[in-house]
């Protein structure tokens, strides 16, 4: 697509990439928390749990959440654990 010759639609790729740019600057980034909220060992400790893949899961289901915008803060993200069921 890079590579078309017909200017018009570049200029409409050109436009669609500033408006991608636009919404994770203005949006994106100020809504959501990228950076995990616990670590595995804050997870195991809330849960009671020791060392497993189950940890890993639930941390990225966490992180999962994060990104979708559900959980903004760390008293959420406790909740959200502590509501996990494997």
């Amino acid at each position: 697509m890079g590579t078309s010759e017909d200017e018009q639609f570049l200029d409409e790729i050109k436009l669609f990439v500033i408006y991608l740019q636009e919404y994770y600057f203005d949006v994106y980034s100020k809504e959501i928390v990228e950076e995990p909220l616990l670590t595995g060992k804050e997870i195991m400790e809330i849960l009671n749990l020791q060392p497993s893949p189950e940890v890993g899961k639930i941390k990225n289901m966490l992180l999962k959440a994060q990104i979708e915008g559900k959980i903004k803060t760390r008293q959420q993200a406790v909740d959200f654990v502590k509501s996990i069921t494997l």
